[in-house]
Formats: C-alpha cells, structure tokens, sequence
C-alpha cells in the first residue's frame, strides 16, 4: 500500500524507517515529528534537519528576510526548506534553509544556486 506525501508515493525503502518517495525526496517514518503527516507518520528528511537546526520558530526567509512560520503537514505550509544545491537527497545542516514559497519559485528559475555566493541571503543574526 503506497503512502501520499507530497504528491507523490513511496518509490523505494532505503533503510529502516527511510523511504524515498517517487519526486525523489528521503522520507523518515518518525509519526511524533512535529511535522508529520498524521495520517502516513512521516516527515521529509530535509524538513526534520532544518527543523532542528532552526527551531520551531520564529523563522525568517533565508533570501529576502520575510518572517515565515512552520505549519504542520496537514494544512498550508508557510514555510518551505530549500537545498541550496538542489540535490534533493542532500539534507545536511548546511544545504538546508528556511525559505518563504515565492523566494523558493524565484530560487529554481531565476537565482542560479551554483552562483549561490553571489546572493546575499538574510541572516539569522
């Protein structure tokens, strides 16, 4: 039985409580997450790493400031995690950062992340 997250279903198990799902995202079966999906108790990888780098809030865009919320999984999503290098599997603490949904469209069209040191992304400071 395949599970919706995303959009998208489980395409692979990776390990113990580790999937992949099908848009290429690791998913972690962890259902006490705060921002899981009740219904399927997972979590995308990327957004439990930033979650615990960041804290449940307040978070503030990585590229344009703009002050942005966690929501759980199961409404709106206010804030979105971005891979600064686009690798969707690259959940270090250092690729992933909070990001409103307009900066997170204009990242993948407009801002070349390769050239990511050109940006001047707000700081945390």
């Amino acid at each position: 039985r395949a599970v919706i997250v995303y959009q998208a279903s489980i395409s692979k198990i990776i390990k113990k409580n580790t999937y992949l799902d099908s848009s290429g995202y690791i998913l972690l079966y962890e259902p006490s997450h705060p921002l899981a999906n009740k219904s399927a108790g997972t979590v995308a990888e990327h957004r439990s790493v930033a979650y615990s780098k960041y804290g449940p809030g307040p978070l503030v865009c990585f590229w344009c400031g703009t002050d942005i919320e966690w929501v759980t999984f199961d409404r709106k999503m206010k804030c979105v995690v971005d891979h600064l290098n686009d690798v969707k599997t690259d959940n270090s603490d250092g690729n992933v950062v909070t990001s409103c949904s307009s900066c997170n469209i204009s990242s993948h069209t407009s801002i070349t992340k390769s050239n990511v040191s050109n940006c001047s992304p707000y700081s945390y400071i």
